[in-house]
């Protein structure tokens, strides 16, 4: 089976927000990695930064569809096989549409460097088969980590940096990107 190394990230949903910053940021003391006060969502590094991610994710008192998962940190090279250790082990693997995958293959490995670290937020496919996205960290300034990027991998796995943000990214500008 595939031996996993430690959880890479998780997500709650949390009634009050604020109040769970507050319990995991001052309490238990994990570091603030982002916060989206408009998406009611934060994220903590649990452990080391880059080792394992909380997301907190607000949920109204209405009917809402969250997709929110549980994700192990393994050697690239499991991580490859796992689909098909799954398999022989009666377990149908699904992707995040409950579909189950038809293939699998790494398109961009992100170094940490300018072109980014920590994809973050679903991608987007446009018409060419391009992929954009965006990082929480790497690409220029915000010392020492970068503030992130926006970024555009087409299908042979080539990655360009639409865009680094020298001071962090706001609100507005994830709204445009996301």
């Amino acid at each position: 089976m595939i031996p996993i190394r430690g959880l890479f990230e998780a997500h709650l949903t949390v009634k009050d927000l604020q109040r769970s910053m507050s319990f995991f940021g001052e309490a238990l003391g994990l570091e603030l990695a982002q916060v989206f006060p408009k998406r009611s969502v934060a994220f903590y590094w649990i452990g080391r930064r880059g080792d394992s991610m909380l997301g907190l994710w607000q949920a109204g008192t209405g009917p809402q569809h969250l997709s929110l998962h549980v994700a192990f940190s393994v050697d690239i090279d499991n991580l490859l096989q796992a689909a098909e250790q799954l398999r022989e082990a009666n377990i149908i693997p699904l992707d995040f549409n409950g579909e189950p995958p038809t293939s699998q293959s790494v398109l961009h490995n992100f170094t940490g460097g300018k072109d980014g670290a920590y994809p973050y937020a679903p991608l987007i496919r446009d018409a060419r088969g391009n992929l954009y996205g965006t990082t929480l960290e790497g690409g220029t300034g915000c010392k020492p980590y970068g503030c992130g990027t926006v970024f555009k991998v087409d299908a042979t796995g080539k990655e360009t940096v639409l865009h680094a943000s020298p001071a962090g990214w706001t609100q507005e500008a994830l709204q445009v990107w996301c």
